[in-house]
């Protein structure tokens, strides 16, 4: 039997796509014996992953810091995290990883539920996942909710993506609600996205002259290509309050440097860049750049 593999790109970023367009969700029936190496190795991906122990222990590395759990015990990782996962010992351990795409579960971007309940999580450094032991209250439920999306998932019954959907939005509001007090003390959503702007900036600045793809800029911050897309919108919002115009106006002098960031650059500096972001996101995927 052919030992299962994570395949990864230059930067570690999985490959493999979970779900589909229509349903982006899936549950593997994971058993770290059948990986190359009795380990699944560090790799990051677009989606919200939620390990369920079924046997054995598992060691789960994610940045720096290490997560021992074991049946009774649940693992949420967030989006863009890297992680690994390896035995004590090289010993039996068994598992069911539930995937989700986050849209899937809170909507649009910028809708009531993306930026009141997952915008906490879902840009948060300081939280890249959350360990609830038997000993946390909501534990108990969050698992016989993660079992009965198992069974639809596998039975596959009438309207089966309607409740797990369903459930998925209980498991995740509880899981968030437990622990609101630990997503509070996050890095603003808007400084966190300063900061991967600027990322793509200086990217885009340095490889000027080079052909550069949509996922190639994407990868730099580790982000999904459809989130890169907004990031002009971003973008835009950031000179307009940063500097007190648009780069919509038409009195404007280009040439004037203006402060974004605590850094000064010329407007045209800012204006090029977002010009090069549409043609990309155009480029990449015509008919979804919308501004």
């Amino acid at each position: 039997m052919a030992m299962r593999k994570i395949l990864v790109d230059e930067t570690n970023r999985e490959l493999c796509e979970h779900g589909t367009v229509g349903f982006p969700m899936t549950v593997n029936h994971d058993d770290l014996w059948a990986f190359e190496g009795k380990s699944v190795p560090i790799h990051w991906h677009n989606d919200l992953e939620i390990s369920l122990p079924r046997e054995g222990e598992a060691i789960y590395q994610v940045y720096r810091k290490s997560y021992t759990v074991r049946p009774g015990d649940v693992l949420l990782l967030n989006r863009n995290v890297p992680h690994s996962c390896h035995s004590p010992n090289n010993s039996h351990a068994r598992y069911s990883t539930f995937l989700t795409r986050p849209d899937f579960i809170c909507g649009e971007y910028g809708s009531d539920v993306e930026r009141r309940c997952f915008r906490p999580f879902l840009q948060n450094s300081a939280v890249p996942c959350i360990l609830l032991t038997s000993e946390s209250s909501c534990t108990r439920t969050v698992i016989q909710k993660l079992n009965e999306t198992e069974a639809l998932f596998d039975q596959k019954t009438l309207c089966y993506e309607l409740k797990i959907k369903g459930l998925l939005c209980e498991i995740f509001g509880m899981i968030l609600c437990e622990h609101q007090n630990d997503l509070a003390k996050f890095v603003p959503a808007n400084q966190l996205e300063l900061e991967r702007l600027e990322q793509m900036l200086n990217y885009l600045n340095t490889h000027f002259e080079s052909i550069i793809s949509l996922q190639e800029l994407a990868d730099q911050v580790h982000l999904s290509r459809e989130v890169c897309c907004r990031m002009d919108i971003i973008l835009g919002f950031c000179v307009r309050n940063h500097s007190g115009i648009g780069l919509h106006d038409t009195d404007i002098d280009f040439f004037r440097p203006i402060v974004f960031q605590k850094r000064t650059a010329p407007l045209t500096y800012y204006a090029s860049m977002r010009l090069f972001f549409f043609i990309i996101c155009v480029q990449s995927k015509p008919g979804t750049y919308l501004i």
